[in-house]
């Protein structure tokens, strides 16, 4: 759900803008730093926090190969959701929800093996929403060494009970829907090939032989890939086509090298080629698919519209 939100959000605001296309290696909703979102599914476990006041713990697992080494994480989420249950309120009046990284494998933890990330306290108005801790230090490190990644330790503490005394468990309260959210920037991406600025002229229109973008409309189903892709459904890409002529107008908007080679080929066409149509401008598009491990992924695509 927070995947489609956030592709959503993508698509109005480039439906939106009127000053072309966002920066390089990010969507156009700058809250979000990067290229890249990966949704990835934890894997639970027991494991049993050391703290003699914890009343719930949990462990979870991420298997985080796809962040590959050249690309930069940004943003590291764990994504907690907080019981509407009636019941657990009615336990106690706060919580405190902490996040440690797990740096031996173990069932039972000890206060050496594990590294406090981050802490909240929940409280009746915190229900039926969303907790986010910042855990991109562990993701960064397990990108740079996978065999440590032992995964995480969710643990709940029972602030003070109705009757002021601790709770030896948490009533009704469930650790096993927390998600990971990971943000970053493809660098090789980020180096793509400088594209020439073209004029503001409208390349889709004149006569109809003439080079010009032209509609071409991609669906996805057509070409085996809507098992994979979420959304969109598929897009309009364009393309371009048609002669060349000399001399090049201002309508071809040609480089400097095809009005050369437009003069040379005009008194010698065995020489030298015309000059091929082709785009001088492309844009990007936001995909949501599942990836090879059936993560979901957003992610900003370059070049995909002329």
């Amino acid at each position: 759900r927070h995947m489609l939100e956030l592709y959503g959000r993508q698509e109005k605001l480039r439906a939106a803008q009127t000053s072309g296309e966002p920066a390089g290696c990010q969507f156009p909703d700058v809250t979000v730093p990067g290229n890249i979102v990966r949704n990835f599914k934890g894997k639970y476990h027991d494991i049993v926090d050391p703290s003699p006041t914890a009343c719930s713990s949990r462990g979870v697992t991420f298997s985080v190969p796809a962040v590959a080494a050249e690309e930069f994480v940004r943003s590291a989420e764990l994504r907690v959701p907080i019981s509407d249950d009636p019941r657990v309120w009615s336990a106690a009046k706060a919580y405190t929800v902490s996040v440690y990284r797990v740096l031996q494998p173990s069932k039972v933890a000890s206060a050496d093996t594990l590294e406090l990330l981050q802490s909240h306290v929940i409280t009746p108005f915190d229900r039926d929403d969303i907790k986010v801790f910042n855990i991109a230090s562990a993701v960064q490190h397990w990108q740079r060494r996978a065999e440590d990644n032992h995964g995480l330790l969710v643990s709940v503490e029972a602030v003070k009970a109705e009757d002021g005394t601790r709770l030896e468990s948490c009533p009704h309260f469930s650790l096993t829907d927390a998600q990971l959210f990971v943000i970053s920037s493809d660098m090789q991406q980020c180096k793509s090939r400088d594209k020439r600025s073209a004029r503001t002229v409208d390349s889709s229109k004149g006569p109809g032989n003439i080079c010009k973008r032209r509609k071409l409309y991609i669906r996805f189903k057509d070409v085996g890939w809507d098992d994979w892709i979420i959304a969109p459904q598929g897009y309009m890409a364009y393309h371009c086509s048609g002669e060349c002529p000399f001399p090049l107008n201002e309508h071809l908007n040609g480089t400097n090298h095809a009005v050369i080679q437009t003069l040379v080929n005009s008194p010698t066409p065995d020489a030298v080629p015309p000059a091929c149509c082709a785009p001088t401008k492309w844009s990007s598009i936001s995909m949501l698919y599942f990836d090879n491990n059936g993560d979901v992924v957003l992610r900003q695509y370059e070049d995909m519209v002329v």
